[in-house]
């Protein structure tokens, strides 16, 4: 009981100070009270009788004191007193201030936004997937006809339901396919992402719906299923009000009726991390897309994921799933006959490594802790000079009685609070920067509403309060073994030689790690202008592409009806290219089912007389309207493009690459040679021209076989697209081209156009990362360090002021004292560049994979860096040299 009323009296005099002390002062009145009236009561005068009592007591001051140290906690107050102290030094240096908590707001800054960022992509995971390190995703590993190994990640339905038959490694597998849709009716359709998925999708992943349920295998169903959708939360909230009466509403998609029988979770994205507004059932998809979808091997379009059974690892998943893939396909040929099914973590390639852009990020993050340490170098370096000039306030405060572990703890006090007012502004720095690096670098993830999330602000909270502690310590442990007698005589220099070498030491660290930093930001920018450098074989700069979504056509039953309707949108969309080609700034423009770096399609094709083909060595297709190679810039090498004559209805053509050509014609001519495509039953078509070869599903990959035949000859693909190429500026293009098909073709249900270089962005996306943000931290560092350089030299001139003059008095030049002053700087860049360079050679073995075309020890990029940084060691180093040559020898020797 005692212990609780001891620790009650603590609090209570912390929390209320005054009443502490009134009841403390009229316990020490009564106690020197009752003493002097006992001695009044013995006869001795009431004067005598109080100065008895006081006498007796010990000293009102010292019982404060001693009452103080136990009725409080001790440390706590000193801790106020120490902060108010540092408040009111901190306010007296307003320059000195800001500067440093700058430095600080962009060294946090910089990490916070890199933390968030790391933290989505590589920490979290998907959000509520149960157990997701027994998920993994399906990747084909094919050799295709030249021997080169080819990667994919999309699959034809068959083969889902082949693996789902024969292998027993998983406890399930599932698929999805995330499509562009349009909602809504008239002029209020609005564009969504919507991810097919199959029913055993969401119970795979073990999700819970936020309202209703998930779609049932019935509802999945083939034919005659009802169209039901699962809408996600932020669609929910945002375009249906978040009204509780959501379930078995019905929104319009694709001309289509949906019911709404379900809502995901916030914040649930399935196992990819992009953005979805809506799930529906894949037959709804398959059914409106491909003739025999769930047969077929050659249409692969849906992603497959799957988890492992207990037991089980991916290398025997792989192996088994590879197993399966082969006994269940059976067109001709084989499946992956020189190749294998691999099975893969969630969000890795399908070597099983991590994308490009999470390893940038892991780069980006380590460079954004290389900034932070620039900038803690920096600001311990300002420390110290400040602790030089408040040498004889330390050593007042030691000469009354303030001991080594009071002024340490004032220092770090003092450090603390910058660094904290650091991490406050830090919380601004971060917030712009991440809407930056969300908008323009990682657009297609779903991100959190705010950047600034709990974990976020955790990481801010814990990265000020021991940057606080660190940066203090050093300044703070040297301003306490200061030499009291000199201090007070203000005898020596002010630094001591100690700390002008821990200084030196410091820029040479700020210059080495900027240089690091430097170097990096070249590589990447060397890797960007290789990367678009390449020749695609396309021209995609000013090529303007807007999808035809004429919505769905599941109303339109497979037949005749169908077969119509398909017929009159090529007819319109060839109109449609016509009156493009009017718009002035137009060039040309045609129509095209299967673009470069977008859907590409594979039938079965058969070259008579020769062998037949398997699935891999399949080219890929492309349905084309007259006036396509001109629009996106493909030459032709031999014979002709495709003309207004060639169309439904006239003799079957075909224009094929010239990788294609090397390869099954093996060096003989193919033009006027007969190629079947499809089913034997249908005419043979007739190669009429040899195209370049283009890039079409990667920057850096080989070109691979293709060929093109006219739009309209082909068996009713969808996706067709408009494409126009510009003679100026693309984006002057979008408003009139997309105006001018919205009238032409009302029944259009979205006309969305972006330029074809902005569909091939994202394939550059690692590069363009990885030079932005290292460039952007790159540029900061370097301002940062060529700051704490300037700062440097001026100490150096201002601690060595009397040598100067004395220089100077004894004949030396102005001009030498400026080379003395330079040199000094140029000679620690070059030692801080001599070390940043070797740490780059050490870790670019590590980089280098990130890069394209340079290697990472690059002489161009190495040179270009280290005369960077001897040019700001000379600008840094000028104006504080220039006011050492106009030192006044007589004034400097004054003043010793």
């Amino acid at each position: 009981m005692s212990a609780f009323s001891g620790l009650r009296r603590r609090l209570g005099a912390l929390l209320n100070p005054g009443r502490a002390e009134r009841e403390l002062d009229a316990e020490i009145a009564l106690h020197i009270e009752f003493e002097t009236a006992k001695h009044v009561a013995e006869g001795v005068p009431a004067d005598e009788a109080r100065r008895r009592a006081l006498v007796a007591f010990g000293g009102v001051a010292l019982t404060r004191e001693r009452h103080h140290d136990g009725r409080r906690v001790r440390w706590v107050v000193d801790l106020w007193s120490d902060l108010r102290f540092a408040v009111r030094g901190l306010r007296r240096e307003p320059a000195f201030t800001l500067f440093v908590v700058a430095v600080f707001a962009l060294g946090i800054g910089a990490n916070a936004t890199m933390f968030g960022v790391v933290d989505r992509l590589l920490l979290r995971g998907p959000e509520h997937v149960y157990a997701p390190d027994r998920l993994v995703e399906m990747y084909s590993l094919r050799q295709n006809a030249r021997g080169e190994e080819r990667a994919s990640n999309y699959f034809g339905y068959a083969s889902l339901e082949g693996v789902r038959r024969e292998a027993k490694s998983f406890d399930g597998l599932a698929a999805f396919a995330d499509v562009s849709v349009v909602i809504g009716t008239g002029t209020e359709v609005q564009p969504a992402i919507a991810s097919y998925a199959t029913a055993n999708y969401f119970p795979l992943l073990g999700v819970q719906p936020l309202r209703g349920r998930f779609f049932t295998s019935a509802e999945d169903a083939t034919e005659g299923a009802e169209h039901v959708v699962v809408v996600g939360d932020t669609y929910w909230q945002s375009e249906l009000g978040g009204t509780t009466d959501v379930l078995n509403r019905s929104i319009i998609i694709n001309d289509e009726s949906y019911r709404v029988v379900g809502v995901a979770p916030h914040g649930f994205t399935g196992v990819t991390l992009g953005h979805a507004d809506l799930w529906l059932p894949m037959s709804l998809l398959g059914a409106r897309t491909t003739k025999g979808w769930t047969t077929t091997w050659t249409a692969q379009w849906l992603q497959i994921v799957g988890r492992l059974a207990p037991g089980v690892t991916r290398e025997q998943a792989s192996e088994d799933a590879t197993r399966a893939h082969r006994l269940a396909y059976t067109g001709p040929g084989k499946a992956i006959a020189n190749g294998r099914i691999a099975m893969v973590p969630l969000g890795a390639d399908a070597h099983g490594e991590a994308p490009s852009e999470v390893a940038v990020a892991r780069w980006l993050a380590a460079v954004a802790l290389v900034v932070l340490l620039i900038a803690c170098s920096n600001v311990i370096n300002l420390l110290l000079a400040r602790i030089v000039r408040r040498r004889p306030e330390v050593a007042i405060r030691t000469a009354l009685g303030a001991g080594r572990s009071r002024l340490v703890r004032l220092f770090l006090v003092e450090g603390s609070l910058l660094a904290v007012l650091g991490g406050i502004a830090a919380l601004g720095v971060a917030s712009l920067s991440a809407q930056l690096v969300r908008q323009t670098l990682l657009p297609e993830i779903s991100w959190p509403a705010s950047p600034l999330n709990g974990r976020v602000l955790l990481f801010d909270a814990l990265l000020s309060l021991g940057l606080g502690v660190l940066v203090s310590l050093l300044p703070a442990v040297r301003a306490s073994r200061a030499d009291l007698a000199s201090a007070m005589k203000g005898k020596g220099r002010a630094g001591g030689e100690g700390g002008t070498r821990v200084r030196a030491l410091l820029t040479v660290a700020q210059t080495a790690l900027s240089v690091l930093l430097l170097i990096g930001a070249g590589l990447f920018l060397r890797s960007l202008a290789r990367i678009r450098a390449i020749d695609l074989g396309i021209q995609p700069e000013r090529v303007v592409v807007m999808p035809l979504n004429w919505g769905g056509l599941g109303k339109y039953p497979i037949g005749p009806a169908r077969d119509a309707e398909v017929a009159r949108r090529l007819s319109a969309s060839e109109a449609l290219a016509s009156q493009v080609r009017q718009i002035p700034g137009v060039q040309m423009a045609s129509v095209a089912v299967g673009l470069p770096f977008g859907a590409d399609f594979k039938v079965f094709l058969r070259i008579p007389g020769r062998d037949t083909l398997t699935i891999e060595q399949l080219p890929s297709l492309s349905a084309v309207s007259p006036g396509y190679f001109e629009t996106v810039g493909t030459p032709m090498l031999r014979g002709r493009p495709f003309g207004p004559g060639d169309r439904a209805g006239s003799e079957r053509v075909a224009i094929v690459s010239a990788l294609m050509a090397k390869m099954l014609w093996r060096g003989a001519d193919p033009i006027g040679e007969c190629i079947v495509i499809g089913a034997d039953s249908i005419p043979c078509a007739r190669v009429v021209g040899i195209a370049a070869d283009t890039h079409r599903d990667a920057l850096i990959e080989s070109p691979s076989m293709h060929y093109y035949i006219p739009l309209g000859q082909e068996s009713g693909f969808g996706g067709a697209a408009l494409l126009a190429r510009a003679s100026g500026d693309p984006a002057g293009l979008v408003p009139p081209v997309r105006n001018a098909v919205l009238t032409a073709a009302p029944d259009l249900r979205f006309a969305k156009a972006s330029t074809l270089q902005q569909i091939i962005d994202p394939q550059s996306r690692s590069w363009r990362l990885g030079a932005t943000v290292f460039g952007m931290l790159g540029g900061l560092a370097l301002l940062v360090a060529s700051i704490g350089l300037y700062s440097l030299v001026a100490y150096f001139v201002s601690d060595r002021k009397h040598e100067i003059g004395i220089r100077l008095a004894l004949g030396a030049p102005r001009e030498r004292i400026v080379g003395l002053v330079v040199g000094s700087s140029i000679r620690l860049v070059v030692l801080g560049v001599v070390v940043g360079c070797a740490v780059a050679v050490v870790a670019g073995k590590f980089i280098e994979p990130l890069l394209y075309g340079v290697r990472a020890l690059d002489p161009v990029t190495f040179g270009a860096v280290a005369l960077v940084m001897l040019g700001v060691a000379g600008c840094a180093a000028l104006l504080p040299a220039s006011r050492a040559a106009r030192i006044d020898p007589l004034a400097a020797l004054r003043e010793e």
